[in-house]
């Protein structure tokens, strides 16, 4: 066993596992395709439609292989799902960056009550639509950002 195995929730082949990293410590642990398409029911087809519709976070590692952040899911009496307060997240940073989006979620903010992360707020539901408000900073802050890179 090595100390990135904590880090993957399914059976899939060690030689698929890409070399542990912060980045990927902070921002797992991760579902592979495979463990995606059992959990929630999709065919491969209704799962890349659910990435490409932001329904679904995914990011993928330098050597191509697709990883879901597992804390975006919840079971519930009807299956697995995407937890719903994080789809306005998703919807709102499409646009950028996969691994930050998922970097930024799961790190502490002090955006959020009690300097909780997103996540966090997203396993109580968000009712008061707290996450929506903090995409739109992110988003803000992140597009400003981009406009004065030199790149």
């Amino acid at each position: 066993m090595t100390g990135y195995d904590h880090m993957w929730s399914d059976d899939g082949p060690r030689a698929a596992r890409p070399t542990p990293n912060r980045l990927a410590e902070h921002a797992g642990p991760f579902w592979t395709a495979r463990r995606v398409r059992q959990a929630m029911g999709f065919s491969d087809d209704e799962m890349m439609s659910a990435i490409v519709g932001s329904h679904l976070l995914a990011v993928m590692t330098a050597d191509a292989v697709l990883l879901f952040p597992a804390w975006q899911f919840e079971l519930t009496e009807e299956g697995c799902r995407v937890k719903p307060a994080l789809l306005p997240v998703f919807h709102i940073l499409r646009h950028h960056e996969r691994w930050s989006v998922a970097m930024v979620l799961r790190a502490p903010s002090h955006f959020l009550p009690d300097g909780r992360s997103a996540v966090e707020v997203a396993d109580k539901g968000d009712p008061d639509g707290i996450l929506r408000d903090f995409a739109r900073d992110i988003h803000q802050v992140w597009h400003q950002g981009s406009e004065h890179r030199d790149d």
